[in-house]
């Protein structure tokens, strides 16, 4: 009998006592079994640690890893580090996820053979206690994207790194790890794994929940002191500046796009995101290559849609119809 892959959930935490039980929960209900939950305590103040030494007593599936406060990217690294699983998936403290998530994703990246899986997600509101659907991600009419199809996803409108499922291989053998002590560590993350994927499997349905979080990390600490101006000041800049990302650029096959890239070369990400705050005309030149991606796939559908037999089919006829394709 074939042995199933074992999956590796990594959560970091931190301060989340309202909201951790419930995310680790939506692990254990999972309908596919065979994975291990990595929980790293960032340095919590509340009772978050307690509550998941609760857990993981209950729980052999759970590991815990307790440090001093350092940060999600540096959280997820360690554990990243340590994980024995064959696939893995990240998960926000806040965060939960749809019992079939693992089964499904698991499925597709071994069926298509996949670097890793794309499916979507949803907002959860914690006060009205609703859902809500803002996807607005055409390339969903496709099951895979393939070699230079994969570069399409450097178009999308959140550059979440959770909503997917990776194989493990593929982050370590390209050296894909997050950027630590700073926020939005996981942008670098994110292109990193677009421009060196080779196949990327679609799933469009929703498995992945969004906590619409107040306290969390990204909506939280853009309005304090530790604002995204400040984590790419000059001097702060200075501590980063090795993390290079020229390697990468540099192969991306927009980067002769009208010579409008060019910009990107010799730079590192984060040089890039600190220029975008003091220089317009790059922010401008940045906009347009994004802007041509989700244009490229916005014709993709519209051919499809010209194409199709049907003179009139209303929204949701047309999803349906992209879908079976």
């Amino acid at each position: 009998m074939r042995k199933s892959k074992l999956i590796s959930v990594i959560i970091p935490a931190y301060n989340v006592e309202n909201y951790i039980e419930e995310c680790v929960q939506s692990v254990l209900n999972q309908t596919y079994k065979n994975f291990e939950i990595i929980i790293v305590n960032d340095g919590s103040t509340d009772n978050t640690l307690k509550i998941i030494k609760k857990l993981a007593k209950a729980n052999s599936s759970i590991r815990l890893i307790n440090i001093d406060n350092n940060g999600q990217g540096y959280a997820r690294n360690l554990a990243l580090k340590q994980v024995k699983g064959d696939y893995i998936l990240f998960l926000d403290s806040d965060d939960f996820i749809e019992p079939v998530t693992l089964e499904v994703s698991l499925k597709r990246i071994e069926e298509d053979k996949s670097d890793f899986v794309y499916f979507d997600w949803k907002y959860y509101n914690n006060n009205s206690e609703k859902f809500s659907y803002v996807s607005k991600e055409l390339f969903f009419h496709k099951k895979k994207l393939v070699n230079e199809e994969c570069q399409d996803l450097l178009g999308i409108q959140h550059y979440f790194t959770v909503n997917k499922l990776y194989r493990k291989k593929f982050l370590l053998k390209n050296n894909i790890f997050y950027g630590e002590h700073y926020i939005y560590e996981d942008i670098v993350f994110w292109v990193k794994c677009v421009l060196k994927s080779k196949v990327i499997s679609l799933i469009q349905s929703p498995l992945y929940n969004v906590r619409i979080n107040s306290q969390s990390t990204t909506y939280y600490t853009i309005r304090t002191p530790k604002s995204l101006k400040k984590y790419f000041s000059d001097q702060y800049y200075e501590r980063i500046k090795n993390d290079d990302m020229n390697s990468f650029i540099s192969k991306s096959r927009y980067i002769n796009y009208g010579k409008k890239l060019n910009i990107l070369k010799n730079k590192t990400a984060f040089k890039l995101f600190f220029d975008l705050y003091k220089n317009k005309n790059i922010y401008i030149k940045v906009r347009r290559l994004k802007n041509k991606v989700k244009n490229k796939v916005k014709n993709k559908v519209k051919t499809f849609i010209k194409n199709d037999k049907s003179k009139k089919i209303n929204s949701f006829d047309m999803k349906e119809q992209i879908l079976k394709t």
